[in-house]
């Protein structure tokens, strides 16, 4: 028979979310005080739990958006141009 109540993950806790994410701390920090990463869902003492859900809905609205970004032209700067540049043609065909 099954259980009527639902199964509930343990919260991940900040070094779980490190690991899944693959960054530092600092960078983590830096992205929850700008709103780019999820706060955590609870706080328990001096422990910043988050739910597993949440990180995997960062990790997919992050996957579509690298996705999104995939086609853009990078300058030698690494910064994303708006349009191909203009390379002047020095060759002239005589038929």
């Amino acid at each position: 028979m099954k259980s009527p109540f639902k199964k509930v993950e343990p919260p991940l806790t900040f070094n779980e979310v490190l690991e899944i994410i693959g960054y530092q701390k600092s960078w983590l920090y830096k992205e929850i005080k700008a709103g780019k990463f999820p706060k955590p869902d609870r706080k328990v003492g001096k422990k910043n739990l988050w739910s597993r859900e949440a990180i995997e809905q960062y990790l997919a609205m992050k996957a579509i958006e690298e996705s999104n970004n995939s086609d853009q032209i990078y300058n030698w700067s690494g910064s994303a141009m708006t349009s191909y540049p203009a390379i002047p043609c020095t060759m002239t065909f005589e038929f």
